[in-house]
């Protein structure tokens, strides 16, 4: 992974592609989980997934608690939302698209089948901002934007941003290249 900017921005390509399942076993799965949550506190995030510092691999992390204990982590690897019940609405960001909130309807509880680092399969039920910051990873894994499912008014007051962003991360990537 690169240090200088490691996040990719909301325009690159591999922010759209679904990310392949990780394979086990894998001798680096525990060293790129710790190098991603390194890069997500240093940029005050809440949660990123693999797919923003440029890996192909369904591997996300989160962590919701203010004071960044390191038991409150949580890891996903593999996810599946196998259930979901609710509704609640925050307003939400993400570290791809510096600059840009919106409110976003999510479940307000979900089953999650994931995996561990040896690749033992287990689920968890999770609710409120660790639900969402659950949803949001996992839309990143599946080539998703919490924009994407914004409502229409919402979608609307952002989508100028949202071009222009994409189109300066498509010029620099050219020039850069």
């Amino acid at each position: 992974m690169e240090t200088k900017n490691p996040i990719r921005l909301y325009g690159e390509e591999i922010l759209r592609k679904p990310c392949e399942d990780v394979k086990f076993p894998n001798p680096d799965l525990k060293k790129t989980i710790m190098s991603m949550f390194l890069i997500m506190y240093k940029a005050k995030g809440v949660g990123l997934a693999a797919n923003q510092v440029g890996l192909n691999e369904k591997i996300a992390v989160i962590n919701v608690d203010e004071s960044l204990k390191e038991e409150e982590q949580v890891i996903l690897i593999n996810p599946t939302i196998i259930s979901s019940e609710g509704t609640q609405e925050s307003e939400e960001g993400c570290l791809s698209i510096p600059g840009i909130m919106s409110p976003r309807k999510r479940f307000a509880k979900i089953k999650v089948k994931n995996y561990d680092l040896d690749g033992s399969e287990y689920e968890f039920e999770c609710e409120d901002l660790l639900a969402i910051a659950c949803q949001h990873e996992i839309d990143h894994l599946n080539g998703k934007f919490f924009t994407d499912g914004l409502e229409p008014i919402q979608r609307v007051l952002i989508e100028n941003k949202l071009k222009k962003m994409a189109r300066a991360v498509k010029n620099y990537n050219k020039e850069h290249k």
